[in-house]
């Protein structure tokens, strides 16, 4: 949620503590003709060789006096190096310059030259290449060069820094899979320190964005005990400055406030507020956020005079800056301030661009997914490859299990895409329902009618991106029961995208006819599984022609008869007879009632105990429906299925 938490960036502005100058450094307060006054800063090996003694020491950097100073000094240095064609200096000039840049959040001019230093990687002493690809891939992130991000993110893994991809996930806006991929490869810190923190932190801002509040609060009640801690032991220790952990101590005061404010809760929120800012002047972005959500208290105490102070103030230090739920949070909050102060016409205006700009989002996140599916499979790979080169003795096991492993990870990223495209829908549908009754609403009503046509039919050309990428893999893939598994994704896939077929080519936007599905996905079952020299398939229909079903059980009830037919043709039907299916859906008093039998071998009820993935899914499909589900052998297979239709 916020730049400082969200990009890893270091809370305290960089500076370089000289060691004729301890005491000076010692001092928590604010110098601004600190450089000018000390000569030292006129050489840089002066400056080189303390900034790399603290490197080397903290692994970390510390400013608390004038950066824009010390910007300007590096500058005139690099000049300097660049005119006596000096590549070695400039390599460290811009490793300290670049850093500068970095934790201001001033990637327009840091990003620059960290791909500089990237491409000039045997000039940069081993011991900070770590240290440029973090700054190089967060500096991607943020201005949302994912393909670029997840190629450096592949570079840190094969070198052995790193081995997670939870930042990945969350600006993907997969936060469920990033709180699992964070909580399994980031433990706990064992001894105390400030680790926990930054733990306590990432974890709980997590959970924050993805509306576990009630998580969120615990993580950061965990974090403020841990600050405590920190404080009492730094009495005797000093090592840190006091403005440090008084930092850590107002960060997570204010989020505490944050997440109770989203459930609600706005006692005290405006003192406890007032304390945040006070604390944690250091992190610009993190003002930012704490002066929405205070203009947001006042606004619900009708205090509109206080609440467009902080907002003006919000709105003044956001202006060159890309982070994109704080700009959708002030732009929301803009348009509550106008509206409770009768600015219709205003308040509009914020809220509508408040929408384009979702709208935009939702557009850059589907982007991402995809390019996070390729990259993730291509992580896969190269790690199938280093693994293979060790052992040529268990060189085709490895690959074996390593293309097993691809296909459950392609499948679980393809579920998760799929299930992100519903979200959006059900979001989007509801944000332009909203819009229709506040604002005209028979001209709304047309334009959404155009916009969940083109959103359907979005959906469906998705869904055969997917399909396609699944083509290309089982190109890759030697293993019978591997290309089976992807098979029988692409025929679920294919149930998902007749329904967004279905929705875009009539005029309903919410309801599917039930026989016309049903029909349109055997048929595409049958050029799936018929072979040629095999007899046809017989197949009786009796479906009442004016059954609908809406999107969500549709989707649900199109996977159980895709996996169900499907079976049928692997299992039931043999060359030697007459192949015969009956597809049965009625209306029985308040409940449909579905029959689908077939005159085959009986085979497949075995299934049903066997652990088969298709047979799992009909469980848990009926179990998300409310549906009974009974298979019995007479003659064949028969599948009895059961819910309520409304």
């Amino acid at each position: 949620m916020f730049r400082k938490i969200d990009y890893g960036f270091i809370a305290i502005l960089l500076f370089v503590f000289l060691g004729s100058h301890i005491s000076n450094a010692a001092n928590d307060g604010y110098n601004p003709s600190k450089f000018a006054k000390h000569s030292q800063f006129a050489d840089f090996e002066t400056i080189w060789k303390d900034w790399d003694q603290q490197f080397r020491v903290n692994g970390d950097y510390f400013s608390l006096s004038n950066v824009a100073d010390l910007q300007t000094i590096l500058l005139g240095h690099l000049q300097a190096a660049r005119k006596a064609k000096d590549v070695r200096k400039i390599a460290r000039v811009l490793l300290t310059l670049s850093t500068v840049y970095h934790n201001q959040a001033k990637f327009e001019e840091g990003l620059p030259l960290l791909e500089w230093l990237h491409a000039h990687l045997w000039l940069v002493p081993v011991h900070y290449r770590k240290d440029v690809y973090v700054k190089l891939e967060e500096e991607y992130r943020g201005k949302n060069l994912m393909e670029k991000a997840i190629l450096i993110r592949q570079k840190r893994i094969q070198l052995g820094y790193i081995k997670t991809f939870w930042e990945i996930y969350r600006d993907c806006g997969l936060y469920e899979e990033a709180i699992k991929d964070f909580k399994a490869n980031q433990p706990y810190p064992a001894d105390l320190e400030i680790r926990r923190a930054y733990y306590c932190n990432r974890l709980g801002n997590l959970y924050f964005i993805n509306g576990q509040y009630d998580q969120a609060i615990q993580l950061y009640n965990e974090g403020s005990i841990q600050v405590k801690m920190l404080i009492e032991w730094n009495k005797k220790t000093k090592q840190f400055l006091p403005r440090e952990l008084d930092y850590w101590r107002g960060d997570f005061k204010g989020k505490l406030v944050m997440c109770r404010i989203k459930k609600g809760n706005y006692t005290r929120a405006i003192e406890t507020l007032k304390e945040d800012l006070a604390l944690t002047r250091d992190d610009i972005d993190h003002q930012i956020h704490s002066m929405i959500v205070l203009s947001q208290c006042y606004i619900q105490a009708k205090q509109y005079p206080k609440a467009k102070i902080y907002l003006d103030s919000a709105n003044r230090y956001f202006k060159g800056k890309v982070i994109r739920p704080l700009k959708i949070e002030l732009l929301a909050t803009l348009a509550s301030y106008h509206k409770s102060v009768n600015q219709s016409d205003t308040a509009f205006f914020y809220l509508n661009a408040q929408h384009q700009y979702q709208d935009s989002l939702s557009e850059t996140m589907n982007r991402n997914r995809s390019i996070l599916l390729l990259g993730q499979l291509e992580v896969t790979k190269r790690r199938a490859e280093l693994l293979a080169s060790k052992n040529d003795l268990m060189k085709l096991t490895k690959i074996s299990e390593v293309q097993q492993v691809q296909v459950r990870s392609l499948i679980l990223l393809v579920i998760i895409m799929l299930v992100s495209v519903l979200v959006s829908f059900t979001i989007i549908r509801q944000k332009y329902l909203l819009k229709v009754r506040a604002e005209q609403i028979v001209l709304q009503n047309s334009r959404n009618e155009i916009l969940l046509k083109e959103l359907h039919h979005r959906v469906k050309n998705n869904l055969q991106v997917i399909y396609s990428l699944l083509n290309l893999q089982k190109r890759r893939v030697r293993n019978k029961e591997s290309l089976e598994l992807i098979r029988s994704m692409q025929n679920r896939i294919q149930t998902f995208a007749l329904v967004h077929s279905n929705l875009h080519d009539t005029h309903e936007f919410e309801f599917v006819n039930v026989k016309e599905y049903i029909q349109t996905l055997v048929v595409h079952l049958v050029s799936v599984f018929q072979k040629e020299e095999e007899s046809p398939v017989t197949i009786h229909y009796e479906i009442d022609a004016s059954l609908r079903l809406s999107l969500e059980k549709i989707t649900s009830f199109g996977l159980i008869f895709n996996e169900i037919i499907s079976n049928a043709f692997k299992y039931a039907f043999s060359g030697s007879q007459a192949s015969i299916l009956k597809i049965q859906v009625q209306l029985i008093n308040a409940d449909l009632s579905i029959v689908i039998s077939d005159n085959g071998l009986g085979k497949e009820a075995d299934l049903t105990n066997s652990g088969q993935l298709g047979m799992k899914l009909i469980a848990l499909m009926c179990t998300q429906m409310g549906a009974t589900h009974k298979v019995h052998v007479n003659g064949g297979v028969i599948h009895q299925i059961t819910f309520k239709y409304i």
